[in-house]
C-alpha cells in the first residue's frame, strides 16, 4: 500500500512552539484548530518523522484545553494558546474530530503517556459536548457532535457516550426529515463539511445501524448538492445557506467535480 505523501509544514508553522501561527494587526497568534489538524495530516503520511512532530502538535494542542473544574466550559479548548479563556464553544468540537480517528486508526505509533493526556482530553471534551448540547439546525456542528460522541464513546469504551451519539442522530435525522433538507442545506461552505464528517462516521464507526443511517444521509446530501449543479457549466446553483462570498466566486468554488468525487 502507497502511503500518502508527507505534507509540507506551512510557512506559518512555528517550529518552537508547534503550532501553526496567523498574525493579527502585527501580533502573532497560534492558532489551535489549524495545528491539530496539521497533526492528523501528518500521522496520515506514517512517516516517522511526521508523526514525531504530529505528536509534538498534539502536545501543544493539549495546553490549549481548559481544565480547571470551575470554569463553566471545562474541557472545551482556547481557538488560540494566547487567548485567556474559551471564547468559541465549538473548539471543542474541532479538537475532538482530528484527535479521535487518530487514536482510533494510529495510536499505537504515538508515545503512550501521550496518548493517555489525549484519551483523558477527549473525554473531557465529550463532557463539555454534551453539556452544549447544540441544537440540530446547527448542521455541521451537530454532526460533529455525533460523529465526536459516537467515536469518542467507542474509543473510551463508554456506551453511556456512544449512545448519546447514535440517539442524536436519530433526532437529527428526524429533524432533517421535517423540513426536507438540513437547516445548512446547499452550503458551499458547510455542504462538504457535512459530507466529510459524516463519511468519517460511517467509516470508523462499529455499529452497523449508525453506519447505514451515515450513508444514507450521505447519499441524501449528495443528491441535494448534485440536484444544484448546473449541467452546462458545472456550477453550483442556489439558492444557497450561509453562502460566504470567498466560497462562492473563485476559481476553486464547489461544483460538478465535487459532486463526482463524493459519487
Amino acid at each position: 500500500m502507497t502511503l500518502p505523501s508527507p505534507p509540507a509544514l506551512p510557512e506559518e508553522y512555528d517550529a518552537q512552539v508547534h503550532m501553526v501561527t496567523h498574525q493579527v494587526r502585527g501580533r502573532m497568534f497560534h492558532a489551535t484548530i489549524p495545528s491539530v489538524y496539521l497533526a492528523a495530516e501528518l500521522m496520515a503520511s506514517g512517516a516517522t518523522a511526521d508523526i514525531a512532530e504530529a505528536a509534538a502538535i498534539f502536545g501543544a494542542v493539549l495546553t490549549c484545553q481548559e481544565v480547571r473544574g470551575t470554569d463553566p466550559h471545562c474541557g472545551n479548548f482556547r481557538w488560540e494558546l494566547e487567548d485567556e479563556v474559551v471564547e468559541d464553544l465549538n473548539a471543542v468540537q474541532f479538537v475532538l474530530f482530528y484527535c479521535i480517528p487518530v487514536l482510533c486508526i494510529a495510536q499505537d505509533a504515538l508515545p503512550r503517556d501521550l496518548v493517555a493526556a489525549m484519551r483523558r482530553a477527549v473525554a473531557l471534551g465529550l463532557e463539555e459536548i454534551a453539556r452544549i448540547d447544540v441544537a440540530p439546525a446547527y448542521t455541521n456542528i451537530v454532526l460533529k457532535d455525533i460523529a465526536n460522541s459516537c467515536l469518542g464513546g467507542q474509543l473510551l469504551g463508554d456506551d453511556d457516550i456512544g449512545r448519546r451519539g447514535r440517539e442524536k442522530l436519530v433526532r437529527w435525522m428526524a429533524h432533517v426529515d421535517t423540513y426536507g433538507l438540513p437547516a445548512e442545506y446547499n452550503s458551499p461552505n458547510y455542504a462538504s463539511v457535512a459530507v466529510r464528517v459524516l463519511g468519517r462516521l460511517a467509516e470508523l464507526t462499529e455499529d452497523e445501524h449508525t453506519r447505514i443511517r451515515a450513508r444514507t444521509m450521505l447519499a441524501r446530501l449528495g443528491l441535494s448538492a448534485a440536484l444544484h449543479v448546473h449541467p452546462g457549466i458545472g456550477c453550483w446553483a442556489g439558492p444557497f445557506s450561509r453562502a460566504y462570498s470567498h466560497a462562492v466566486f473563485n476559481a476553486d468554488a464547489f461544483g460538478a467535480d465535487d459532486v463526482r468525487a463524493w459519487v
